[in-house]
């Protein structure tokens, strides 16, 4: 009886090693030093050494000398649960909890949503499907807002500027109007805004009775319509109202500030070329509010895009982590299970041992 009892053992704890060997986690080299039933005594013992090899790195984990053999006593859960055994692979399984989190936190970081379908299960099948619909969401918006963006842009700035075809005349800003205009009242405007005398010597390089040097090409593009240096120099000579200067065409700034700035409201078609002072001249004109609404509504389709951008990272990083977490602290721990069936030969019963590991 006792000798069964301990071939029983002996291929339970063959079939623990053999089990985790096939499970990829691994290596177990185990020898018996001796299996022996001592004549006349109620108890058997399996001398075993046995060493854990690591199948990622190929290294032993914590090799057992001789000295540390682990001798079975015939109480199996004293055998499966004694310190000196499960010391061993509780190292391993924490560095294996470490690799796993580490692992389906790069693929959620990659993809979203591909972490939690490598740790499975329902509810992380669900989550995959909320991160990853969530990217495409993203994307989505992220594609089509920047294009409604791009779409917006170009109305406002044809509105603006006009066509070449037509000599730029059929646009409703024209920066040669603007620097036309400030040579025609350059002194008004120098009383108005109270220019120094230094100020006043540097205008009149510009704008004399020579002529307006600002102006250039009228029906040309806009890049040629003036000279931008000289204006500049003359707006910031000017002083007063003329806080800013006009940035050259075709810049951002520039489709900026002919709307947002009353001082550069002149090369509206439909503003009053007579009107001087400041306080007047803020009041958009019907052709400055439509197209300052037009470039509010490209700024905020840009915004939408923006956001979705800062989502789509957020949302890398929050299924990175989540998914990292959840590998960490639901790990799905070695699960055995003991119980007695019919021998083979339908004669008797023996004892059953069961390994799962489930990665």
């Amino acid at each position: 009886m006792f000798r069964s009892i301990v071939i029983i053992l002996s291929l339970a704890v063959a079939g623990y090693a053999n089990t985790i060997q096939r499970s990829g986690m691994f290596r177990n080299n185990l020898t018996a030093d001796s299996i022996s039933v001592p004549a006349g005594t109620a108890s058997a013992g399996v001398k075993l050494s046995m060493r854990t090899r690591d199948l990622y790195s190929g290294a032993f984990i914590q090799p057992v000398s001789d000295s540390r053999t682990q001798r079975l006593t015939g109480n199996l859960s004293q055998d499966l649960f004694s310190s000196s055994f499960t010391k061993e692979y509780n190292d391993s399984l924490d560095r294996m909890k470490t690799r796993a989190a580490m692992t389906s936190g790069v693929f959620s970081l990659i993809i979203p949503g591909a972490g939690q379908l490598y740790n499975g299960g329902t509810s992380n099948y669900i989550k995959a499907a909320a991160f990853f619909g969530l990217e495409v969401a993203g994307w989505v918006v992220n594609v089509l807002w920047n294009k409604k963006g791009n779409q917006e842009t170009a109305a406002f700035r044809l509105y603006a500027d006009g066509t070449a075809a037509d000599g730029y005349r059929n646009g409703h800003y024209s920066v040669y109007r603007y620097a036309k205009w400030v040579g025609d009242n350059v002194q008004q405007l120098e009383q108005i805004n109270g220019t120094s005398s230094q100020g006043q010597a540097i205008i009149a390089q510009y704008i004399n009775s020579k002529g307006n040097s600002l102006l250039g090409n009228e029906y040309a593009s806009p890049e040629y319509q003036v000279n931008w240096y000289a204006l500049n120099q003359v707006e910031k000579a000017m002083g007063g109202y003329f806080s800013h200067w006009l940035f050259a065409y075709p810049g951002v700034e520039y489709y900026k500030e002919i709307g947002k700035y009353p001082q550069f409201r002149q090369g509206w078609i439909d503003e009053n070329p007579s009107i001087l002072t400041y306080n007047a001249i803020k009041i958009d004109t019907k052709d400055s509010y439509f197209y300052e609404n037009m470039r509010g509504t490209a700024t905020h389709l840009y915004n939408v895009a923006l956001v979705a951008a800062g989502v789509l990272i957020l949302n890398h990083f929050g299924s990175a982590v989540e998914a990292a977490i959840w590998a960490h602290n639901n790990y799905r721990p070695i699960k055995t299970s003991v119980g007695v069936a019919p021998c083979p030969q339908g004669i008797g019963y023996q004892a059953e041992f069961n390994l799962a590991v489930n990665f």
